[in-house]
């Protein structure tokens, strides 16, 4: 039996579960009302989001920083459009920016 929410309401098995009841749910979950049972699993679901852009993120960096034949690289180095040296990027950082596209274009497409 799985509790989830969506929209402010909580459900059981996908099924809405009515209002009397979903306070019953929530106190057997540790919480005085429903209301504070959709909240602590909205975070949930937020903080389970955020690891998955996460680990999506890693696993592109970890992608861009092997070259063709698997080797790793400790940096990207950025070459401008005059040939000259532009400095790089470390991994965490590729991250970081990837995730925080990632991020952005799902808040955009809600």
């Amino acid at each position: 039996m799985e509790i989830t929410t969506k929209n402010g309401l909580l459900y059981r098995d996908g099924q809405e579960i009515p209002l009397p009841e979903a306070d019953k749910v929530a106190r057997k979950h540790g919480h005085q009302y429903a209301e504070q049972l959709v909240k602590a699993l909205e975070a949930r679901n937020l903080e389970q989001e955020l690891i998955d852009y996460k680990n999506i993120a890693k696993r592109i960096a970890d992608e861009l920083f092997k070259n063709g034949i698997g080797e790793k690289a400790e940096r990207l180095v950025l070459e401008l459009e005059n040939g000259s040296n532009g400095g790089g990027w470390c991994k965490q950082a590729v991250i970081d920016i990837i995730k925080t596209n990632l991020i952005v274009m799902n808040d955009k497409g809600k």
